[in-house]
């Protein structure tokens, strides 16, 4: 009986592990371009409930209307950038709730005049540096694609 019972807790401890997603957390932009920009968590309320209290108070009011506690998450990037600025001005990364819709789809509005780029994703570590600067690689190649098309 006993036998059973640790297979048992094994095998929910190793399953539990092997679906944990695992996200890059930072809060800030000396943080994520410095000494954090590498730091992980494993995603749980808590790592999410940190990322959520940052976001719904700076760009999404509404986005406790949005979320699912169902115990599922996503790794997120948030960026955004004062208007007439190069830099970042706010960069967190984290663990998110699951959202009702996809949850760089859900009205931003952020407190000053400026861009905001989101990213969500599903997978292990999808939501670092890298991330923003396959998005911009993508906008430029649609743009000179549609310039190139144009002619």
């Amino acid at each position: 009986m006993l036998n059973k019972f640790i297979a048992v807790l094994l095998m929910v401890t190793f399953f539990r592990e092997v679906t944990a997603l695992e996200c890059y957390e930072c809060f800030g932009v000396n943080e994520c371009n410095n000494e954090q920009k590498d730091h992980t968590v494993q995603c749980d309320d808590a790592t999410a409930q940190a990322v959520f209290g940052q976001i719904s108070s700076l760009f999404y009011p509404t986005l406790q209307d949005s979320l699912v506690r169902n115990g599922k998450f996503q790794c997120s990037s948030f960026r955004f950038t004062r208007q007439g600025e190069v830099n970042a001005s706010i960069l967190i990364r984290g663990c998110m709730f699951e959202t009702r819709e996809e949850l760089c789809r859900i009205q931003a509005s952020p407190a000053n005049f400026g861009v905001l780029n989101c990213h969500a994703c599903r997978s292990n570590r999808c939501n670092g540096s890298a991330a923003f600067g396959w998005n911009v690689l993508l906008v430029m190649a649609s743009l000179v694609a549609s310039i190139w098309m144009a002619k």
